[in-house]
C-alpha cells in the first residue's frame, strides 16, 4: 500500500492539485502508521496538513490535524494526540460527521487511557450527533448490502438445517456403534 501511495503521488506531478496531493499523503501517513513507521507517518500527515494551511479546504485540514492525532496516539503520546483530536474538532464545528468521528477518536484515546467514564461521555456525545443529523455510523458503507438482502434469512436458515441435519446424523451413527459394536 505504501509503494502505491508513492507511486500515485509521483504520478500527479504533471496536473497535481494541492487537494489530491493532500489526501494521498494523509492515505500514506495512515500507511506508514498502520506499518509503525512513525516517524514517516507523521512526516507525510504532516505534509498534508501543510497542502491544507492555504485555508481553502478547513475540513481536509481538521482531517489531517486528526490523523496526526490517531499518528501520535499510535506511538504512545497520548498528549499530544488528545491535542490534535481538540484542535480537529474545534475546526470541525459546522461538521457534524466529522465531529462525531473526532469525539470518537478522543473516547478512543480515553479508553486506552483507561478513563472510561471519559470516554463512555465523548462516546455518548458522538452518538448524539448522528442521531441529530440522522446519520447511522454503522450503515455508512460498513455492512455489506448481502447482509441487508431478504435472502441473507434464507441463507441463514438453510445453513442451520444443514447443522442440524448433520448433528442428527452424528446422533444416528454413534448410536448405531453402540448398540451393534
Amino acid at each position: 500500500a505504501v509503494e502505491t501511495l508513492r507511486k500515485a503521488l509521483r504520478g500527479m506531478e504533471a496536473n497535481p492539485t494541492a487537494q489530491d496531493i493532500a489526501g494521498t499523503l494523509n492515505d500514506l501517513g495512515l500507511a506508514h502508521c498502520a506499518r509503525g513507521e512513525y516517524p514517516e507517518a507523521l512526516d507525510a500527515v504532516e505534509r498534508a496538513r501543510a497542502k491544507y494551511e492555504d485555508g481553502s479546504d478547513e475540513h481536509g485540514l481538521a482531517t489531517a490535524i486528526g490523523n496526526l492525532g490517531l499518528v501520535h496516539q499510535s506511538r504512545g503520546d497520548y498528549r499530544e494526540a488528545e491535542s490534535k483530536y481538540l484542535d480537529a474538532e474545534a475546526r470541525m464545528q459546522g461538521d457534524g460527521p466529522g465531529r462525531a468521528r473526532m469525539l470518537n477518536n478522543r473516547a478512543r484515546l480515553n479508553l486506552a487511557r483507561g478513563v472510561y467514564r471519559e470516554a463512555e461521555s465523548l462516546f455518548v456525545r458522538a452518538a448524539d450527533i448522528y442521531d441529530k443529523e440522522g446519520l447511522n455510523p454503522e450503515a455508512a458503507g460498513s455492512v455489506a448490502p448481502v447482509l441487508m438482502s431478504g435472502w441473507f434469512g434464507v441463507h441463514v436458515a438453510s445453513v442451520l438445517f444443514a447443522y442440524a441435519s448433520f448433528a442428527l446424523a452424528c446422533v444416528i451413527g454413534i448410536t448405531y456403534v453402540l448398540l451393534f459394536k
